[in-house]
């Protein structure tokens, strides 16, 4: 439907209600949250404005891979925030259930999906597809083989929209070359996706920020299709649909009723019919409402039930193709080297050996007076630039050092002065190390332990002075980016602080008497304390 009335922000954060519930939205409380911030400058007038002329020169032209024949191509990176469980377990899904949403994406929105025969006769004619095919990413952001696929312990239970700069900064690939799918246990929330802006003019958003944040998120429960397994999928959301809808609005399309209560909105598209408002749950057809006699409940970027969903119109596809070849971090997209498969020539790298003292101090293991040794072979002597380790302490986060390499003979030699995540006692570190397109992956991790002996390995102090202050003092080898936030026993965010840069200092923190959780963020290690602030 198509009214002339603006209802939403240009950055848009589409998110949706609740599992076992309905799917609703906060665009509006987004929207303004956004502008008060200053993240975005484009209104919606200028945005749909451009976006008009430019649907119209393509149209004029007739170019695009529609008449070509030649899809689109958009590399896809699955980053799975989990809370420690094996692979295939809770909120760490399986390999199988992403796969399974990669396909439900390239059927849906290439108009494959089985139920398509479900479209009723009178939307046929607009029915269509965007000829587009998303790819679970060949090649990470320097080069090295991947299958698409990041696992990344968060040691968190669930995740809240306040939280959103914290949980994509455990896992994060560069948006201007891959679409990020966060995959995450969401509070309250289905889902919701980053809009696009319209050009590359300057001046329309926070260009330093909003590309840290540019991707879609999805819950854990409504990602992936029964259709290809017995996933622990939600019975309302257990087709794909809801990553489909979000990818929807990641690619420019707004929901079908126009986001407002009446008539008069307007998702700025010809041709699907005039709704009042979102439709839910499993309704009979024709369903009428105030504003048409059949609604077209049956669109992707409604709001019924998986099983009910199955179409893109026409308009909507000359929409979200023009975002493709104009939006910045959407068109880019189509050129990445995420697309491409790495070199393989003959690179088989080998973790050789991997020494480190049975013991440490904390102060050892932070000014890196006994480094960790590591040896690594060039098995067939390939020209190899650079090399990248992954080191993972007691099973947390991942750290990633990428280093640059000349192999004297078959060998090289390396030393990492400091490891993060270590805790007072034993500690198991898995390390891997990566070059290229690796032919024999087997030999390239190696698994051991090493004792910290001092109790004064956290490398902050948190206390309370006597005038009832209460404050952080840092001890830090070296600049590191810090966040301290303080969380209610519901775990609520009532105060907190970031310093890009700290060292070693003293910073005070704001609570009132009572119980809290204070977790402090070093880099991409995180330290948790309980603490009781007595009135």
């Amino acid at each position: 439907m198509r009214f002339l009335q603006p209802v939403l922000a240009l950055v848009l954060l589409l998110v949706c209600t609740s599992l076992l519930a309905q799917r609703k939205c906060a665009a509006v409380e987004y929207q303004d949250l956004k502008r008060q911030t200053g993240k975005v400058l484009e209104s919606d007038e200028q945005f749909e404005q451009v976006l008009a002329d430019k649907i119209r020169e393509r149209k004029k032209n007739k170019l695009n891979k529609l008449t070509t024949g030649i899809p689109y191509r958009i590399p896809v990176v699955v980053h799975v925030i989990h809370n420690g469980e094996a692979v295939g377990v809770g909120r760490n899904i399986s390999d199988e259930q992403i796969i399974s949403q990669i396909e439900v994406l390239n059927k849906d929105y290439n108009r494959l999906n089985t139920d398509a025969s479900n479209t009723p006769a009178e939307f046929l004619s607009v029915a269509s597809n965007l000829n587009v095919e998303f790819v679970l990413a060949k090649q990470d952001p320097i080069g090295n083989c991947t299958n698409g696929i990041v696992r990344v312990n968060g040691e968190r239970d669930q995740w809240s929209l306040g939280r959103e700069s914290e949980f994509k900064a455990l896992s994060y690939w560069p948006a201007e070359d891959y679409l990020n799918i966060w995959v995450i246990k969401f509070q309250g929330f289905l889902g919701y996706a980053q809009f696009p802006i319209s050009s590359g003019l300057p001046g329309l958003e926070d260009e330093n920020t909003n590309r840290l944040t540019d991707g879609v998120i999805v819950d854990y429960r409504v990602f992936g299709s029964d259709d290809d397994g017995p996933f622990n999928l939600d019975p309302q959301y257990n087709k794909g649909r809801s990553t489909t809808h979000e990818v929807g609005h990641f690619l420019g399309l707004r929901h079908i009723w126009g986001d407002d209560v009446g008539c008069s909105a307007s998702d700025y598209v010809d041709d699907t019919p005039n709704q009042g408002e979102e439709t839910y749950d499993t309704p009979d057809y024709p369903l009428a409402d105030n504003c048409s006699s059949s609604i077209m409940f049956q669109n992707y970027m409604d709001y019924t039930d998986d099983v009910m969903l199955n179409l893109f119109t026409q308009d909507q596809v000359d929409r979200m193709i023009t975002v493709l070849e104009n939006s910045p971090r959407r068109a880019s997209l189509l050129t990445s080297h995420g697309l491409e498969v790495p070199d393989q020539t003959l690179v088989d790298v080998a973790l050789t050996s991997a020494e480190l003292p049975g013991s440490i101090t904390c102060a050892e293991n932070r000014t890196g007076r006994t480094p960790l040794t590591i040896t690594v072979s060039n098995g067939n002597n390939a020209n190899i630039a650079q090399v990248s380790f992954n080191i993972s302490a007691n099973d947390g986060p991942n750290e990633v050092f990428t280093i640059p390499v000349t192999f004297t003979g078959s060998t090289t030699q390396f030393d990492i002065t400091a490891l993060n995540g270590l805790v007072l006692g034993e500690n198991k570190l898995v390390l891997s190390v990566f070059a290229g397109c690796d032919q024999t992956p087997q030999n390239n991790t190696k698994t051991l332990t090493v004792n910290l002996i001092d109790n004064e390995c956290q490398p902050f102090i948190l206390y309370t002075d006597a005038s009832g202050q209460s404050t952080i003092t840092f001890d830090l080898s070296k600049p590191t980016y810090a966040r301290v936030s303080v969380l209610s026993t519901i775990g609520q965010e009532v105060s907190g602080v970031a310093i890009p840069e700290a060292t070693n200092q003293t910073i005070p923190i704001s609570i009132k008497p009572g119980a809290y959780v204070v977790r402090v963020q070093l880099g991409a290690t995180f330290y948790t304390r309980k603490v009781y602030l007595q009135p």
